[in-house]
């Protein structure tokens, strides 16, 4: 009896701990239990569940934070047994409502359990084998009970749950007194899990987990079933040879999480949750144990597979276009609804084709048997079922109107407008135009047209879409569709429900993101031809306005305008809009889109580095094709934030597992080989200097930085290149001062000794020569030496100078003078910059080349030199420039007026002056003569200057006698006057020759003047 007590006790204590046992716990062996989702435990727990694991069954379980229904009247509600034996349960949505999903091809029960937000449980589906147990939750809408640790740190929500153990004994913790102790929840997120939670095997007490003790548990579990304990899996569990699985699913999403609460999963506590892709999907996860003291790396592989599409696509939907002939390809089927996938084929054909998207029709298609199915989905399979449609060739059929109706249109003044013929399947329009819109077309009644008497006649009642436009002025135009049959009709009624009637649409610009709830407060006054809905005017019309994806958008207003004018007629602050309709209407609304949070996905994208290329390839491919949907995720809003979460946790994966480029550590390694193998003859502290550097260069090497430091790489290998330039080796001793062995004026030579060089700028370039040339004259020069860098030492320090003034310059003399004028008492010559002249042999000299008080008719010699400076001395003499001064000119007397001068001139004298011409034209003529002759002229000029000299002499004396003459004449004259006039009246030729002369001489002295000017021009040039 105790221990049916004790039994009990356990029991309670187990459900009222909150801790959602999954599974059965067999001791020693948690293996064996598959990843049991938290379910209730009836007679399939026990050796059948253990059964059924061993046979290798493979299934996908769901976590669902539901609350396990203890006795038999929550059984019976929660649980529904099918014919199989398999138990039926319905999961709650987060929203409270159940959403069972059936898979009938396989005869599987398909559910998916969405815990909601609260729980921090994923969205899982399950898919149970016949005969096994799937996880059960409240049925019904009520509310389950279970209560969720509303921590941000806790996943596992608390469950009250019964379960038989079927080996071992779960001990629960007790006071002194031996009452069984609740369970405790942590409060603080920390992930303590409660007592109740799972236990690996046996080596773990129950006790432990509900004290909160960490462990280097790091086994893990997934919604993806697997028959082994994950430590299990082969694999060593270190990163380079992680434990590896292979699974399918046809769940969205993956999860995975740690049977130790506290333990971590790629960064996160306990949970690691994936949005999965169709295809191939892995996983790499490094789980690290709550004590920190193990780690163990998983990949999984999941290959997920599409749902099965069982639904077919219903065959009113479609209206069928004949094709012409049996040959033409014009045929076609319309009806397709653009939003749905759909796939065609032709009978006999082993390919389906797709309909284009957004399509309505196919067309271009040959009379014959073919088949419309569902297409393939982002989320499910192509259908498996699929409609049969004929399209045949066109047999027009015939259409009259019956007599009846004919006299009520001739009565009424209607003109019927329809075609005279159809093919079976095609859209039928007739239409009429009425001077009032307060009708409604709802059907038309016909009969076939039977030829033969006594034949058969079919009848009935086309359905089809009516509508009603215009206005009271023109008219209104009723139209009215219906498909065409197979017979030759005669219409025979149409039916009229007396009334306006008008329609209300959404409009299209709201299509995809608001659905339209029309309610009319009465539904007699509603008619639904075809897929259009009229309300009768005046009805009680609420119109309700939701956004396609909850929370996206908030409603600020509702209104509704007239299609014939546009004028807004109806308008309510909110999402409905109440009013009594009066003409036909689109629906419209202000919107305020509400956008999802992106406060983590900024925190994640500031984690990313600008440039990519830091990143290994592989990291920079996966980060890289996560961000390309980046800009398209921040255009969700607020009902996607699902969405955004998941590409969140995903580009944050991208992240964990994201490595950067190791930095380049070539200019590191390059200076490395720079340093000389002997360091031995470098200076000290400049060695320690380096070894200081190279210890620092090393680090990156040994540390493995990556490109992230690459700043500091590179500005390590700068300062052990700087190291490295900045080696001197230890100087050589310092040698003696050169020794002097020569100077001029431009060069200085010292003796040269081997092995040292040479400089003579105080050290600022050095040369291996003891030559100094190309030196400025007349300066001073110190001259040093050192001994030059060897292999083995430096260069010594520069020695003493040795002290060297080079000599002024020796120049060449000038050119001779150039004569410029000479008059009677001055010689110009030519001044050049720099040169000095001299008259007097050298004795004086003067910088201007014009000497002045000079005596008349004398010669003079005229040289010149280059004048002495700082750093040249004079130059020698010139060549001399002689030149001789003019004589003074001679004065003459007036001739007195009354004296007449013989106008004859004797013939000889002409002559004589003719010959004196003639000598001195072939003077000038001699001036002539080429360069080479100068001597000669020379020669010839002196004897000139003498016969200029002599005649100057001649002229002298000829005008001394001239004066003479005329005194005599004066007095002869005067003794001989009274005879004036006779001599005067009547001369006579006398041969007197005193006036003669004179004029003679005073030709004689132009001549020579003028040979003279001729002369000293000649010497000028």
């Amino acid at each position: 009896m105790k221990r049916k007590f004790l039994a009990f006790l356990l029991t309670v204590s187990l459900c009222m701990s909150g801790g959602g046992i999954a599974a059965v716990v067999q001791a020693g062996n948690m293996g064996e239990t598959q990843l049991q989702p938290e379910t209730q435990s009836e007679s399939h727990t026990g050796p059948d569940a253990e059964s059924e694991i061993q046979n290798g069954t493979e299934r996908e379980t769901a976590w669902a934070g539901t609350e396990a229904a203890v006795g038999a009247a929550e059984s019976e509600e929660s649980e529904k047994k099918t014919a199989s034996g398999t138990l039926e349960s319905e999961t709650e949505t987060a929203s409270g409502t159940l959403e069972p999903e059936t898979e009938t091809a396989g005869g599987t029960l398909e559910s998916e359990t969405d815990t909601g937000t609260a729980s921090g449980i994923p969205e899982t589906e399950t898919e149970p084998v016949s005969g096994t147990l799937v996880p059960g939750t409240e049925s019904g809408s009520s509310t389950l009970e279970s209560e969720i640790d509303t921590e941000a740190g806790n996943s596992i929500p608390e469950s009250e749950t019964e379960t038989e153990t079927v080996s071992g004994t779960l001990q629960p913790e007790t006071d002194a007194d031996g009452n069984v102790l609740e369970s405790e929840t942590n409060t603080e997120g920390n992930g303590i899990l409660p007592e109740t939670s799972r236990i690996q095997g046996a080596a773990l007490p129950i006790q432990q987990y509900s004290a909160g003790i960490l462990s280097d548990v790091t086994n893990i579990e997934t919604n993806i079933s697997y028959q082994e304990d994950s430590l299990s899996w082969p694999g060593t569990g270190s990163a380079d040879d992680p434990k590896t699985k292979t699974g399918d699913t046809t769940n969205s999403r993956f999860t995975a999480r740690t049977v130790d609460a506290q333990a971590t999963i790629n960064g996160n506590i306990n949970t690691y949750t994936r949005q999965l892709d169709y295809g191939e999907n892995v996983f790499d996860l490094e789980v690290v144990s709550s004590d920190g003291s193990k780690a163990t790396n998983y990949r999984i592989t999941v290959n997920r597979n599409k749902k099965a599409q069982n639904n077919t696509p219903p065959f009113y939907l479609f209206t069928i276009i004949a094709a012409t002939t049996g040959d033409s390809q014009d045929g076609g089927i319309v009806g397709f609804d653009p939003d749905k996938k759909y796939d065609y084929q032709r009978q006999g054909d082993t390919e389906w084709k797709p309909v284009p998207d957004n399509a309505d029709r196919i067309q271009n298609l040959s009379a014959g048997t073919y088949f419309v199915r569902y297409g393939e989905t982002d989320d499910t399979r192509a259908g498996i079922n699929s409609v049969k449609v004929e399209v045949p060739v066109q047999n027009p059929r015939t259409i009259e109107i019956g007599s009846g109706l004919q006299q009520f249109l001739d009565s009424n003044h209607i003109q019927l407008s329809f075609p005279q013929s159809a093919t079976s399947g095609e859209n039928v329009t007739i239409s009429a135009v009425l001077p009032v819109n307060t009708y409604m077309i709802t059907g038309v009644d016909w009969s076939q047209k039977v030829t033969t008497s006594g034949g058969f006649s079919a009848s009935g009642t086309f359905t089809g879409a009516c509508s009603v436009t215009g206005n009271p002025t023109d008219g209104y135009l009723y139209e009215y569709t219906f498909t065409m049959n197979n017979y030759d009709l005669i219409l025979e009624n149409i039916v009229l429900e007396q009334s306006s009637y008008y329609m209300v649409r959404l409009d299209d610009i709201y299509k995809f993101i608001l659905n339209i709830e029309v309610t009319p407060s009465d539904r007699n006054e509603v008619i639904t031809n075809g897929y259009m809905t009229n309300y009768k005017e005046n009805a009680g019309i609420t119109v309700k306005i939701t956004p396609v994806q909850s929370g996206s958008y908030s409603v600020d207003r509702v209104f509704a305008v007239n299609d014939l004018d546009g004028q807004e007629l109806y308008s309510q602050i909110g999402s409905e809009l109440v009013f009594n309709i009066g003409a036909n209407i689109t629906v419209r609304a202000d919107l305020t889109p509400i956008p999802a949070d992106f406060d983590a996905l900024n925190i994640v994208r500031k984690k990313i580095p600008a440039d990519l290329t830091m990143l290994e390839y592989s990291s920079m491919l996966e980060i890289s094709n996560l961000l390309t949907t980046e800009a398209n995720i921040r255009k969700l809003l607020k009902g996607s934030q699902s969405f955004v979460d998941d590409y969140v946790q995903r580009l944050s994966d991208a992240v964990y597992r994201m490595k950067y480029r190791p930095a380049v550590l070539d200019e590191i390694n390059a200076q490395k080989q720079r340093i000389p193998a002997d360091l031995s003859i470098y200076k000290p502290e400049q060695v320690n200097k380096l070894n200081d550097a190279l210890k620092a260069a090393q680090e990156p090497i040994d540390d493995n930085w990556d490109i992230r430091r690459q700043n500091e790489v590179d500005a390590l290998a700068g300062d052990l290149r700087s190291a490295i330039d900045a080696l001197e080796k230890i100087p050589a001793p310092t040698p003696d001062a050169p020794e002097l062995i020569s100077v001029t004026d431009t060069t200085i030579i010292v003796k040269e000794v081997p092995g040292q060089e040479y400089s003579a700028d105080n050290g600022a370039t050095w040369q291996q020569s003891g030559v100094f040339s190309g030196l400025s004259p007349a300066s001073d020069y110190e001259i040093v030496t050192r001994v030059s860098e060897t292999a083995t030492s430096g260069c010594s320090l520069s020695s003493s100078p040795v002290k060297a003034a080079t000599d002024k310059s020796k120049v060449t003399a000038p050119q001779t003078p150039e004569l410029l004028e000479a008059t009677a008492d001055s010689v110009t010559v030519k001044s050049v910059d720099g040169q000095e002249y001299s008259i007097d042999g050298g004795k004086t000299w003067q910088d201007s080349g014009k000497f002045e008080k000079l005596d008349s008719s004398k010669k003079y010699t005229v040289i010149t030199r280059i004048k002495e400076t700082n750093t040249a001395y004079a130059s020698p003499y010139s060549g001399a420039l002689e030149v001789s001064t003019d004589s003074l000119p001679v004065e003459s007397e007036t001739m007195e007026p009354e004296t007449e001068p013989e106008t004859k001139t004797e013939p000889e004298t002409e002559t004589e002056s003719e010959t004196e011409t003639e000598k001195v034209t072939e003077r000038e003529t001699d001036t002539d003569q080429p360069e080479t002759e100068t001597d000669q002229n020379e020669s010839e000029i002196k004897q000139s200057e003498s016969e200029i000299t002599q005649t100057e002499s001649e002229t002298k004396q000829t005008e001394s006698e001239v004066k003479k003459n005329q005194d005599e004449t004066k007095k002869q004259v005067t003794d001989t006057q009274p005879d004036t006039k006779n001599a005067v009246s009547n001369p006579v030729k006398t041969g007197d020759s005193t006036p003669i002369a004179f004029y003679i001489g005073i030709l004689s002295l132009a001549v020579l003047l003028f040979a003279a000017f001729l002369l000293i021009r000649r010497r000028r040039n």
